[in-house]
């Protein structure tokens, strides 16, 4: 088997492509078959291209905050578009350990409960949920 052939883009497409990633990162599916037809290929490049074009952001930044705090880098703006997804929100062992020995106890806990925890656990109490 050969492998497919590399997209190769100009500098209009990649001036287009790059302005709506500035726009969005997290393009929908109708705005990628809109870009597939402005630029001329698939909608299955377009979207290959935008995670590569993710995956190139993450590493950027990584390496530019690469011995910074944790502060400092958690105080990078967010996207706010309709089309992102939610953040994950990642628990330290110590907070999963309170939030399992929580369930044991009680496996449907009413708000004064989830309030508690989250002022336990450093957890926003929309994200204790059951």
């Amino acid at each position: 088997k050969s492998r497919r052939q590399r997209m190769i883009l100009n500098e209009r497409q990649k001036d287009i492509l790059n302005e709506w990633f500035e726009k969005n990162p997290y393009p929908g599916i109708d705005t990628r078959d809109y870009l597939a037809k402005v630029i001329g290929v698939s909608e299955f490049q377009i979207l290959t291209w935008f995670q590569n074009q993710r995956t190139r952001r993450k590493q950027r930044e990584y390496k530019c905050n690469f011995g910074k705090s944790q502060t400092q880098v958690q105080d990078k703006p967010h996207f706010k578009q309709e089309e992102t997804r939610q953040i994950r929100t990642n628990f330290t062992r110590s907070q999963i350990k309170a939030l399992i020995q929580a369930y044991d106890k009680n496996h449907f806990p009413g708000i004064a409960t989830r309030k508690e925890l989250a002022k336990q656990t450093g957890i926003p109490d929309e994200k204790i949920v059951v």
